[in-house]
């Protein structure tokens, strides 16, 4: 437990004291086709009610990391929520325009399977989609919720007792949390993909259908301008 826990928040610390390099295009391909996301917000507005991008990390299925990236805040920030985000002024003063981040994340997600906790938050955050056969949020895992409970699990409370790993004991790292929610899945992985193959089936059984009925209606829509065609000569 200790060494695992120790090994996560080394790596973050290591990322956050050196610059990361952008994964270079020609190796987007050998990336994999899982990926972990992980953002930290700030505050805006009136008491910081309203959350801005500030940090975003995503891993890879092997916990590598993809990026480490602050963000520049678009408006002012009213309250940096350092207790729980780590996030101090000086970190965004360096930080990236939004439009950069986000395109660059969408460009790391595409055609991959995102890994998460509470990925709706995340993907609002970014401004961004997801194909949601493509989701996997171990905050919606069945296998992970209690028995009878209502409440939705937290990443800290699976992360101690399902990997015996202790996380999030004051500030946040995205790196550390991305990396937990893909370790999480890792450990459930045969089974989640079990239940999700067959609405994978049904979907693509959908589309064929929906081609064939667009392919048909095309046809007929073509034969109806021939008739027309051969009428008015």
């Amino acid at each position: 437990m200790n060494q695992l826990h120790t090994q996560l928040v080394d790596e973050d610390h290591e990322m956050q004291t050196q610059k990361v390099r952008e994964l270079p295009r020609e190796k987007l391909e050998s990336m994999g086709r899982y990926v972990a996301i992980d953002c930290e917000m700030v505050g805006a507005g009136f008491k910081g009610s309203r959350s801005l991008l500030a940090r975003v990390a995503v891993v890879n299925y092997h916990g590598h990391v993809l990026l480490d990236a602050y963000v520049k805040p678009s408006e002012p920030v009213t309250d940096y929520r350092t207790w729980v985000s780590g996030i101090r002024k000086s970190d965004l003063d360096g930080g990236r325009d939004f439009e950069s981040v986000q395109r660059e994340v969408a460009e790391l997600l595409e055609g991959r399977v995102l890994v998460g906790h509470a990925l709706k938050n995340d993907l609002s955050a970014l401004m961004l989609t997801h194909p949601p056969l493509d989701v996997r949020d171990t905050l919606k895992y069945p296998g992970f919720r209690t028995k009878g409970s209502k409440t939705a699990p937290a990443l800290r409370k699976l992360a101690a007792n399902i990997l015996q790993l202790r996380i999030q004991d004051g500030e946040h790292s995205p790196i550390v949390d991305a990396k937990t929610a893909m370790l999480l899945y890792r450990q459930v992985k045969p089974e989640w993909e079990a239940m999700v193959a067959p609405r994978k089936y049904k979907a693509r059984v959908v589309k064929a259908k929906t081609k064939e009925r667009f392919a048909k209606l095309r046809q007929e829509i073509s034969d109806q301008q021939q008739q027309q065609n051969a009428n008015i000569s």
